[in-house]
């Protein structure tokens, strides 16, 4: 498999959790420290992806909160406010990214458990 062929399959991943995203979740909730080390890869998760979830899923709740040496924390709420959450210290951005995309793709699963 070539390179070019691996970023095409990569591309249609992340655009499937960010379709997904607005229809699997009623909220997405990051918190974060502006400026520790262990914030980092949520700070750039952001950066790279609140844009795009923004612009296919309008009225999505894509929460970011910045609060001074909070331990970086991603939030997805269900159906009923059911939560599930996951701390993120150290972790990179494409670590950050596959647990968003977790949560999304554990809709079914938490939804049905209702």
């Amino acid at each position: 498999i070539n390179a070019e062929y691996m970023g095409i399959i990569i591309f249609c991943q992340k655009m499937s959790w960010i379709s997904k995203v607005g229809s699997n979740l009623r909220e997405l909730r990051l918190i974060m420290c502006q400026t520790s080390s262990r914030s980092q890869g949520m700070r750039d998760f952001v950066l790279n992806n609140y844009n795009k979830v923004k612009d296919t899923n309008e009225n999505f709740p894509f929460i970011v909160r910045e609060c001074e040496d909070a331990d970086p924390l991603i939030v997805a709420r269900y159906r009923f406010g059911v939560e599930r959450k996951a701390y993120t210290s150290n972790l990179s951005s494409a670590e950050v990214e596959r647990i968003v995309q977790d949560f999304v793709e554990q809709a079914d699963k938490v939804n049905k458990q209702l």
